[in-house]
């Protein structure tokens, strides 16, 4: 007879090293998309955060953001529909948006 306590502490194991999993991806994805925005716009990878606004903090124009977009496109293999471009406005935006649309 299975133990429904051994079963749900399984179930609790799995579901922690799913989101571990998750996160870590998720970790890896920013810090790539900072080492993109950081050659792209050439500002150091040190002062990027997951906030930082790719106009308002680091001066893109509408060049730097199309070269972004084509970019993160490449690396993550996901197309950003230009109706979705004016949503992204940060690296966590951006980081979001590849999570929400990868297959």
């Amino acid at each position: 007879m299975v133990n429904l306590f051994e079963r749900s502490n399984e179930n609790k194991l799995w579901i922690k090293n799913k989101v571990k999993e998750k996160r870590k991806e998720e970790i890896i994805m920013t810090e790539r998309m900072k080492e993109i925005v950081a050659e792209a716009l050439n500002v150091e990878i040190e002062t990027l955060k997951e906030d930082t606004s790719f106009k308002e903090d680091l001066g893109a124009d509408s060049l730097d953001l199309f070269e972004l977009v084509m970019a993160f496109e490449e690396e993550f293999g996901v197309e950003i529909l230009s109706e979705d471009l004016e949503k992204i406005t940060t690296i966590k935006d951006a980081a979001a948006y590849m999570e929400a649309h990868k297959e």
